[in-house]
């Protein structure tokens, strides 16, 4: 509805300003005749117009429910005692300040083709006050709705199977880049200080890989490190394992005996508590028992991990849950977990790998002396549909929070065939717990539907999508903050196997 007025676009745009001027140089004003005069009286007609309109309406609204026709709120085929609306399909829909449509649903039922309310029999009274209140019921769910859209500030869109390219913008944002303010430059780190947490995480299906991959990792990888190359009790290896199912407990215990580890210390908690061994070698083993928790949109509609379209990727091929959801612990739940406190290095390996020699040097120190946010063993280009839409996702969260990803504008971001092989990585944790970055893992954990279940993203998906976004560099696969120890893996002198 278009309002009767014919006001220029300049005759009231400076009317916010005038009220927060001072009031002698207004009254200044008024004595030679600049008045806001007509954007006042344009204002009061406005207002009238509207009270107005209100008033005509509602007295349609009464004549209605007493049983007179309105042209209003009828058409052709209605029926008394059912009030017409014009959303469709039972719900509400409203805009967020980011313009995504939010559907809300109400007490609606189909009549005839066409979507009512549906209101009991009894007195225009009764019917009146029937109505107030579903009203203000819809009222309130919107308001809902809406207040958690703008609080989260989350663009999800729709799911799709076209290309990830197709909604990522290309002009510069008007925003400021993401360098997380929580992050120590890597120059301040010492390495004769720095800390080092060697990650593993274990099943009930994955538990057997244990026994081989400990033994060789102890002697050829954490031993050479606590002696020749200087960490001491700097560095530990911990493994984390998920408390359900309970018969892992069992597992651990057994395995425990079987190693041989000395029971140094121990502490409670509500998860069961860490528990500190030392092995033959020396090293420091920590056993973490570890909650997890499934993604929002998981854990309110289980159902969509049964469909035959999710949990595919490459040549089509179906993973199982259990799979797709131990891949998240990387990217998620350790990274949370507050036994990373005080840490400055924080290695992933996965127990389908054997060290099968000495490491020539201590991989920690190299790193820090190169000033390496992030190291891997091996990168890859493969199937895009096992990444796909996660540089969509990146972008939609870059756009919501006003932020540009630091290296969006290189190629190889918007690569969705790039990534890091995952059973041998090494992240600093200054950025990796930064609050920026845990955010922007929270979004792809909670906030994306069309990740980590329905594609079958990995913590492999994950990792080029923070270094996009937190750091710059236009070449990931041969730039110096990121150190490649590709041929610790493949050649004549390798140092370990993937079995």
């Amino acid at each position: 509805m278009t309002l009767p007025l014919s006001l220029s676009a300049d005759s009231c745009s400076n009317s916010h300003v005038e009220a927060i001027r001072p009031f002698r140089e207004r009254d200044a004003d008024s004595k030679r005749g600049d008045t806001p005069g007509k954007c006042l009286s344009a204002g009061v007609l406005s207002v009238i117009i509207l009270l107005l309109l209100l008033l005509v309406t509602c007295l349609h609204l009464l004549l209605y429910l007493n049983g007179w026709p309105s042209p209003l709120l009828t058409s052709p085929g209605d029926m008394r005692g059912s009030f017409s609306t014009s959303v469709s399909e039972g719900a509400a829909t409203g805009m967020t300040s980011h313009g995504m449509a939010l559907s809300v649903p109400l007490p609606l039922t189909h009549q005839q083709g066409r979507t009512t309310m549906q209101l009991t029999s009894g007195s225009a009274e009764e019917q009146l006050a029937e109505m107030k209140e579903k009203l203000a019921d819809m009222e309130t769910r919107l308001k809902r709705a809406l207040a958690a859209a703008s609080t989260t500030e989350s663009l999800m869109q729709g799911p799709s199977q076209s290309s990830s390219q197709e909604d990522i913008p290309r002009d510069p944002l008007p925003a400021r880049y993401t360098v997380p303010s929580t992050v120590h430059p890597l120059s301040s780190l010492n390495f004769s200080n720095a800390r080092v947490m060697v990650v593993s995480f274990v099943s009930l299906p994955t538990f057997h890989e244990l026994y081989d991959f400990f033994p060789p990792l102890d002697r050829h990888f954490l031993h050479p490190h606590q002696t020749a190359h200087g960490m001491g009790s700097r560095l530990n290896f911990t493994i984390f394992y998920e408390i359900f199912p309970q018969d892992t407990s069992a597992e651990m215990k057994r395995w425990l005996q079987t190693m041989k580890l000395r029971h140094v210390s121990g502490r409670r908690d509500e998860n069961g508590g860490l528990e500190v061994f030392r092995s033959a070698l020396g090293s420091i083993v920590q056993i973490q028992p570890l909650a997890m928790n499934l993604p929002d949109y998981i854990a309110d509609d289980i159902s969509l991990t049964f469909r035959e379209d999710w949990m595919k990727c490459g040549r089509n091929k179906t993973f199982s849950f259990n799979y797709v959801f131990y891949n998240t612990v990387f990217t998620y739940h350790i990274l949370r977990h507050r036994l990373l406190d005080g840490y400055d290095y924080y290695m992933k390996l996965d127990t389908d790998i054997i060290f099968i020699r000495d490491i020539p040097f201590s991989l920690f120190g190299d790193m820090s002396d190169k000033q390496c946010l992030f190291a891997h063993a091996k990168t890859q280009h493969a199937w895009a549909n096992c990444q796909w839409r996660s540089t969509a996702a990146m972008f939609n969260y870059s756009k919501a929070h006003a932020i540009i990803p630091r290296s969006g504008h290189y190629p190889w971001c918007h690569d969705e065939t790039f990534y890091f092989y995952g059973n041998f990585v090494v992240g600093y944790l200054g950025l990796l717990r930064s609050v920026e970055c845990l955010d922007f893992l929270d979004f792809m954990f909670h906030g994306w539907p069309e990740g980590y279940f329905k594609h079958r993203w990995t913590d492999q998906a994950i990792w080029p999508k923070v270094m996009c976004m937190f750091a710059d560099l236009p070449d990931v696969e041969k730039d110096k903050q990121i150190c490649d120890y590709t041929w610790w893996r493949g050649g004549k002198d390798k140092v370990f196997k993937h079995v």
